[in-house]
């Protein structure tokens, strides 16, 4: 999962260097939500719905 992080975020997270967590939580479930084919529009995906 490590490694999927660091491609998918385009090396803006990586092993090596210690982050935010707060931003890497929202780029998270930002991309998990896209990756389900989520939009704008209330209930696209299951991130939207719990959030």
């Amino acid at each position: 999962m490590l490694q999927a992080v660091v491609k998918c975020s385009r090396k803006r997270f990586q092993i090596t260097q210690q982050g935010d967590p707060v931003e890497f939580l929202a780029w998270f479930l930002n991309s998990l939500h896209l990756t389900l084919n989520g939009t704008k529009k209330s209930n696209s995906s299951i991130v939207y719905k719990a959030f």
